[in-house]
Order: C-alpha cells, then structure tokens, then sequence
C-alpha cells in the first residue's frame, strides 16, 4: 500500500474511533446527569422553583441523550465503512503468496473449530450434556449465537441442535475461505493472460519481420526471449489452473462434510 494512501486511510480509521469514543463519553456523562437530576427531584425539601428548573434540565437531558444515540448509529457506520476501507487497502496491497498464506491460515482455524464442535457432538450423541461452564465458554467464542446457546442449558437434543447449527455455520466459514483463495489464484491469472496476450502481440509482430526476410541475430534473440517468456506465463498459468481445480474439488469435499459421522467419513479434517 502506497505509505500516503495508508496513512490517510489509517487517519481517518482513527479519526473515526475517536469520535464514536466520544460520543460514547458523552452518553455516558449525559446518563449521569440524568440520574443526578432525577434523585434531586426525588429528594423530599426540594423547592417548588428548584422542581421546577430541574425539571426542565432533565427533559433537555433526556433530549440530548436521544440525538447523542441517534448520532452514534451514524458514528458506527463510519467506523465500520473506514475499517472496510483499511482493510481493503491493506489487502489488495498484499502478494498473491501472503494472501494465500493468510487465507490458509484462516481456513486450518475453521477447521481446527469444526473438528471440536464435532467432537462436542459426539459426545452428546453418548449421552453427555455440556456444563453450564461449557455454554458459557461457547457464548463468549460465538456470541452471536447467545441466544441460542444458552436456551439449551438442560436439554440435551437442543444442545446437539446448537452444536450442529455452529457446525454449518464454520462449515459455510471454510468454503468461503477456499473460495476466497480460488478467486484470487482467478485474479492473478486475468492478470497472466493480459501479460501473455501483450507479449504474444509483440511476438507475431517480430514475427513477421523475420519472415519477411528482416532477420537479424538480434530480432531472432528477441524472438526467442518473448518465447521463453511467454512459455513462463502460460506454465504460471496452468499452475494456477491447477490450484484452482483442487480448491473447486475442497470446497466440493466441505459440502459433504456431516457431523453425524464425525471420525468416520465425515472426518473434517480435510487438506
């Protein structure tokens, strides 16, 4: 990433945190002057004009502490949109290899999760319920699925439902990630072709100069260097071609992954 197009970006990430944190300090000074105002009301030798003027700070603070919110949705957004946006950079900015490095990284976590959720449902599958402790320690890990968690304290049918639910959902996590690695491989190829397609012009174009008799110990040099180069590419190419058929056929074996026959067929523990 070019270092003034990262430092802007990184700036306006940051520029973007601060104002959401300060929006989130004033809510929370605006909370306390509400609860300040509201036990000054309640106190018994209040005066009628006190009542009545602390009475109005504390609509006035209410008022305030509703646009405060109604801002902060907005101050979110931004966040999340910069991040977006940082993020992007920064990959895009990454070689094919770190790209792929990264992606496979990602990938043996989702798998290194599946294998112990399906461990986990195996278990329930012989009868053992999890422990409060356990759907706990679940609800910290997926926290979007805490609802669902912790309605399966005691039964243990809905806990094996749970299981398989966060099961898929990492299932659906390692296809992405096996797409997202054949997508790039694709990229890098569309980027092959224009590169071969250009020097393949220039071939045909010495080409015909030499056949029409304008040869040289340079052109017949030049010939064989945009051959050999060309060569390069088309074999980068079918490397890459080849990568993405065996990601194709991984993203095919996932689908077909099932808890239910964990440490038989269904073994996640795939390359």
């Amino acid at each position: 990433m070019n270092s003034s197009v990262a430092d802007y970006l990184q700036e306006r990430l940051t520029n973007a945190n601060r104002a959401l944190e300060d929006n989130r300090t004033e809510i929370k000074n605006t909370q306390d002057e509400i609860e300040k105002l509201r036990k000054e009301l309640n106190k018994p030798d209040i005066t009628d004009e006190d009542a009545i003027i602390k009475g109005q700070q504390l609509e006035e603070a209410k008022e305030k502490l509703a646009q405060l919110r109604t801002e902060q949705v907005g101050l979110k957004e931004d966040v999340k949109a910069a991040e977006k946006e940082y993020k992007k950079a920064a990959w895009d900015a990454k070689t094919l290899s770190e790209k792929l490095a990264e992606i496979a990284k990602t990938s043996s976590s989702v798998r290194s999760e599946m294998n112990s959720l399906a461990a986990t449902f195996k278990e329930l599958g012989e009868g053992q319920q999890m422990s409060l402790d356990t759907l706990l320690g679940l609800t910290e890990k997926y926290p979007e699925y805490a609802a669902q968690i912790l309605s399966a304290t005691d039964n243990l049918n809905a806990q094996k439902d749970v299981i398989k639910l966060l099961y898929e959902e990492k299932k659906k996590a390692l296809i992405e990630s096996l797409k997202d690695a054949k997508d790039e491989i694709k990229l890098e190829q569309d980027k092959i072709k224009l590169q071969r397609d250009a020097l393949q012009k220039q071939l045909e174009i010495v080409q015909a100069e030499y056949n029409r008799g304008n040869a040289t110990t340079l052109t017949a040099r030049i010939i064989e260097n945009l051959t050999n180069k060309i060569k390069a590419l088309n074999d980068e190419f079918d490397s890459g071609q080849a990568n993405i058929d065996a990601y194709v056929k991984a993203m095919a074996a996932v689908g077909n992954f099932s808890i239910n026959s964990y440490g038989g067929n269904g073994n996640t523990n795939a390359n």
